[in-house]
């Protein structure tokens, strides 16, 4: 204890270097937190350790070699825990529930986020654990080969074996039915919407509308079936018998796929494209139990589950001010003729100006430039336009510049000695 006491003196004692006996001081104490420092450093890794798999164990030995300190031994540390010491060698721990949300519109775009959200419990999720899904659905259904493909999703974790909970508080109607016949229970609130397993398309047509106005729409294909009905073309009998084949053919897969995903349905007493509130649907075999989601994820928590909100964020797209039409390189390059600021002026006026409004810090871009600058991108591409500054609206027209004061409109032609008057003011 008194050499504990000693220990807390020298660690809160201020190091001086003033004298002999202060140096020996501040040495010991250093020489004291170089060694707590290490105690550390090697309890960190070790629990770090304990959570990994033996194959991630070798990779961040082998990352701890290359950067440890001769002697300090961080690697050896991971390399000796036994094979099935560590906590991911094992199954221990509570259960692990991912919640998911999807909430799906006509094409299914959120099928993207869906693919790497399921990617990553994947990679985190076990089976032996009993780790489940727990996926919250909203849909009307769209388009077949995006519900198509979110269905294909799903079926990843039945593959891997990990048990799919879904539920269904408002709707999973079409396409968002082939996604909830996935699951290994099926949960739906009493007014829920579930069914409409059928195939319809819409097309509109205004062939009348344009043979009335002597509108003549040619279509040139090569193939018997390329185009049947279309929006512009007279329908007959066989194209329109030819979309109905197709959807029929459509209809049968979707049946096929519903009925081997939930076998315990008549599938043909419910595959006729209508769709039943909860209490209907539960009657039916739509479903397999009435519930919410809150109620469900209270049960798994009751249980004793952790609970992980799973959901993938894009990262942000970095849209370049030069888009499409320009290079970086050309953009910056004092090749052409203009200054860079010139040719930033020629992206703004070439239809890129709205981008900028209401877009923090890009409007700053377009202050620091001079009526000279945007003059000489006008000139550059004979702009027939203006650019609005304050009360001054500036034009370029048929080679000749004219600058117009207030809101009346009227335009004065500037000769080229008096635009330069104009060069340093920002606009």
């Amino acid at each position: 204890e008194e050499k504990e006491e000693e220990k807390e003196v020298e660690r809160s004692e201020p190091v001086r270097m003033f004298t002999r006996g202060s140096q020996r001081k501040a040495l010991k104490r250093l020489s004291a937190l170089v060694v707590e420092r290490a105690e550390v450093e090697a309890r960190f890794v070790k629990k770090v350790g304990k959570l990994m798999n033996e194959e991630q164990r070798q990779k961040m030995a082998s990352t701890l070699k290359a950067k440890d300190d001769p002697g300090t031994g961080l690697a050896s540390l991971l390399l000796d825990l036994a094979p099935g010491e560590g906590h991911a060698d094992k199954v221990q721990g509570n259960k692990h529930v991912y919640l998911l949300d999807f909430s799906g519109d006509v094409q299914a775009s959120q099928v993207k986020n869906l693919s790497q959200e399921i990617t990553a419990v994947l990679r985190s999720a076990n089976k032996e654990r009993g780790d489940e899904v727990l996926l919250k659905l909203g849909t009307g259904g769209g388009t077949v080969s995006g519900y198509g493909l979110a269905g294909a999703q799903l079926q990843r974790l039945k593959d891997a074996g990990i048990k799919l909970t879904i539920c269904v508080d408002q709707i999973a109607a079409s396409g968002g039915y082939m996604m909830a016949c996935l699951a290994d229970r099926l949960v739906a609130s009493p007014f829920a919407t579930l069914g409409s397993i059928g195939v319809v398309t819409d097309i509109p047509n205004l062939y009348d509308r344009l043979d009335r106005e002597g509108v003549e729409f040619l279509t040139i294909t090569a193939g018997q079936y390329k185009r049947t009905v279309t929006p512009f073309k007279k329908p007959d009998e066989e194209d329109i018998a030819k979309v109905k084949a197709d959807l029929e053919q459509v209809w049968a897969l979707f049946k096929d796929w519903v009925g081997s995903n939930r076998p315990v349905l008549d599938i043909n007493e419910v595959a006729t494209g209508e769709t039943w509130l909860g209490k209907d649907a539960l009657k039916l075999n739509l479903v397999d139990q009435l519930s919410t989601s809150d109620e469900v994820m209270m049960e798994k928590m009751k249980e004793g589950a952790d609970i992980f909100y799973v959901r993938y964020s894009p990262p942000p797209v970095r849209q370049s001010l030069l888009g499409p039409r320009t290079e970086a390189s050309d953009m910056f390059a004092p090749s052409q003729g203009m200054s860079w600021q010139a040719k930033l002026a020629t992206w703004l006026l070439n239809g890129n100006l709205a981008g900028l409004q209401g877009s923090p810090g890009l409007g700053g871009v377009a202050q620091g430039m001079t009526n000279g600058a945007l003059q000489d991108a006008m000139r550059a591409n004979n702009f027939a336009g203006g650019y609005r500054n304050g009360n001054h609206m500036l034009r370029y027209e048929n080679n000749k510049y004219f600058m117009a004061q207030g809101q009346s409109g009227m335009y004065d032609q500037i000769e080229d000695e008096q635009r330069y008057r104009y060069d340093n003011r920002p606009f």
